[in-house]
């Protein structure tokens, strides 16, 4: 089985407020603060202290008394209050950045004026600047540098979806709090996109795009530009230098992640991606079918489309399309990867309902096991794809992938005592990385509709357990119960199934060994043959499989399949 990560990933600690503040600039010469702790302003605000100082003016901390909440204020300074223009791009910060509401994205809440200087109130971020943080640490760790750079897609799909370009985009401009959740920040130079320049170019140069340079009217490609010239500095500990050959040189960077900076830093605009959801997509753990499921919603022709897209192979993927390029059908479904596969095969329950359905799963069957820590996502099971190749059967292939089981989609969901931390730098999360070798740990795989493929858990005292099965039939007689209930749980009555010999080898030691053989129930069974193997100690599943995979058999198939094209 192939699957995609959901992991929570290296958390930054914040060390307080940084120069930047809350979208509080660059920072710029120290001056005497205009209001002291303590100082009451506009009858509301009482000022914390001051965060940030720079060439506009100054952020500041402090309680809005009213509604009992922390904000930021950020005033101009005398030479710039006094300035039409500059106190029109205030009220335009306000405006443009009240379009966009979203987590990763800092909010702005009004605009005020305190004896003749104005200023504005936004969300305050207690933690610093991205700019801050890689002056201090030098660059990220891959799991908080994805982490990162999904939560700034996120932010950047929100501000482009109300038609926004921020044409600022820069590690000062991001806050990243003490949890390490990043928001971007400063819209004072936003627009709506396509919005003419007349010549006049406007950004930070260090992180402007080629046509940005060129004074060209903004476009979401430009940001996109930003932000694989932040995501390169973030990883490589120093700037973005470009290459008279064009290459980006990233060694020792994740493979999917130097492949989505790679494609953000395109110098022509038109072959960078045509969203931030593509950029989220090409990234490690880049699920988006998951997260719009469980924001409720369904996938767009968009999103379908950019699961899809090639640039995202794999190198085992892009093998694969090679060896099955004789295969014809066989080739369709791998070029046209999770784009077909979601556009085909619709998830019957959204994530939130299977991982209800896991949890009480495993209350039923396996009550020992720890749910402190949990982890889930979607996967892709290769023999029920290559299988669906081999029984293609012409214009209805699809029609009988959609309700085929075994299924080509499964949900994974983990629990564990202690922290499920990836293994690497990668951050990559996997129903079986790391491995299950804990105590109280367990796993449930599930079809799409809630029914039961795979439940694997590790007894959370193996000795007591083995002296309590060994000489006795305390797990046979625990086996009773436990048995029927996992195969009705997986979709089987068990008189429709014939018991025989175990041949699978249990991950641990086990009391108790059980197998069943049949065919899959329903109209997706098609008349397939199935196989369902389980092992217990002391009343406690160790394993269930539903549908052990043949590949022997399968790879002989897709040989007859290909040949037959």
């Amino acid at each position: 089985m192939r699957d995609k990560p959901n992991e929570s990933l290296t958390r930054t600690a914040s060390t307080g407020p940084s120069p930047g503040g809350a979208g509080g600039g660059d920072g710029g010469t120290e001056s005497a603060e205009r209001f002291l702790p303590g100082a009451i302003v506009s009858e509301r605000y009482r000022i914390r202290g001051r965060i940030g100082v720079g060439g506009m003016g100054e952020v500041y901390h402090a309680d809005d008394l009213r509604l009992g909440v922390a904000v930021a204020l950020k005033f101009l300074n005398l030479a710039s209050a006094g300035d039409p223009a500059r106190l029109q791009a205030l009220v335009d910060e306000v405006r443009v950045a009240r379009q966009v509401a979203h987590p990763n994205v800092c909010r702005v809440y009004d605009i005020g004026e305190v004896d003749g200087l104005p200023f504005l109130t936004m969300e305050f971020i207690d933690g610093e600047d991205l700019a801050s943080l890689l002056r201090r640490v030098g660059r990220l760790p891959a799991p908080k540098l994805v982490e990162l750079a999904h939560q700034l897609c996120a932010g950047l799909a929100a501000a482009h979806q109300a038609g926004i370009v921020h044409r600022d985009l820069k590690p000062a401009n991001i806050m990243v709090d003490g949890r390490g959740i990043a928001r971007i920040a400063d819209f004072g130079i936003a627009v709506p996109a396509g919005t003419p320049t007349e010549g006049e170019v406007s950004g930070t140069p260090a992180y402007m795009a080629p046509e940005q340079r060129r004074a060209e009217a903004p476009t979401p490609a430009s940001d996109f530009y930003a932000l694989g010239l932040i995501l390169y500095e973030a990883a490589v500990g120093a700037r973005y230098v470009e290459r008279p050959d064009g290459e980006v040189a990233l060694p020792g960077i994740h493979e999917a992640l130097a492949r989505g900076i790679s494609y953000c830093l395109e110098s022509d605009p038109e072959r960078r991606p045509k969203s931030a959801l593509e950029i989220s997509a090409l990234l490690p753990g880049g699920n988006l079918l998951a997260a719009t499921l469980e924001a409720g919603g369904t996938p767009s022709p968009e999103l379908v489309a950019v699961s899809g897209d090639s640039r995202g192979l794999s190198g085992r993927a892009a093998g694969g399309l090679l060896a099955l390029a004789v295969a014809g059908l066989a080739a369709v479904i791998w070029l046209a990867g999770t784009a077909q596969i979601v556009n085909r095969v619709p998830l019957a329950k959204p994530p939130a309902v299977l991982v209800d359905r896991a949890r009480d799963l495993l209350a039923r069957t396996a009550p020992g096991v720890s749910r402190r820590h949990e982890a889930w996502d979607f996967g892709y099971d290769d023999s029920a794809f290559e299988a669906a190749v081999a029984e293609r059967k012409g214009s209805r292939y699809w029609e009988s992938l959609r309700d085929r089981r075994p299924p080509p989609i499964v949900f994974w969901y983990r629990t564990s005592p202690h922290v499920i931390a990836p293994p690497d730098l990668t951050g990559n999360l996997y129903s079986d990385v790391p491995p299950l070798d804990v105590p109280g740990m367990s796993l449930v795989v599930l079809d799409t509709e809630g029914r039961l493929l795979k439940l694997r858990t590790v007894p959370a005292d193996v000795e007591t357990g083995r002296k309590a099965g060994e000489g006795t039939d305390a797990g046979d007689s625990a086996g009773v119960a436990l048995w029927p209930a996992l195969l009705q749980m997986a979709g089987f009555e068990p008189d429709s199934l014939r018991e025989t010999v175990p041949r699978e080898v249990p991950p641990a030691y086990a009391s108790e060994r059980r197998a069943w053989v049949g065919e899959w129930p329903g109209g997706g069974g098609g008349g397939r043959a199935v196989r369902i193997e389980g092992s217990a100690l002391a009343g406690q599943p160790i394993e269930f499989r539903a549908g052990v995979p043949d590949r022997a058999k399968t790879a002989e198939a897709m040989k007859v399949a290909a040949a037959s094209i």
